[in-house]
């Protein structure tokens, strides 16, 4: 999973110096230290710089536990007009199924007419 936000970040990563850091954080800590890494560069640095999506900041919530925060974030995506064009698959995404049982989640799915089950 990692490579796959390597290489997909990789031209952000890249102008922010960031890949070293990210890598050796993902080596010597794992995929759990990644996300808490990504999730601080994102709220210090990217959101000041308008380069955070909300959506990857949601999906980086999800995988350290924190479903609250990540719903927020999500809520932030639907907010700014729904130019996020994930938005429309949220329901189908396996890796937002841990947030099946949080009301706000369940709110903004119907909101979008998204499918709830």
């Amino acid at each position: 999973m990692f490579e796959y936000w390597k290489g997909f970040y990789l031209s952000l990563w890249e102008e922010y110096e960031l890949t070293e850091l990210f890598e050796k954080v993902f080596r010597e800590g794992g995929w759990i230290a990644f996300n808490e890494e990504a999730i601080k560069f994102n709220e210090e640095i990217w959101a000041k710089d308008g380069n955070q999506i909300p959506w990857s900041q949601a999906f980086h919530y999800i995988n350290v536990g924190k479903y609250d925060k990540a719903v927020d974030y999500l809520e932030l995506a639907y907010e700014n007009n729904n130019r996020d064009s994930n938005l429309p698959y949220l329901s189908g995404k396996s890796q937002f199924d841990k947030l099946k049982g949080n009301q706000r989640y369940l709110e903004l799915l119907m909101k979008m007419n998204l499918p709830v089950d």
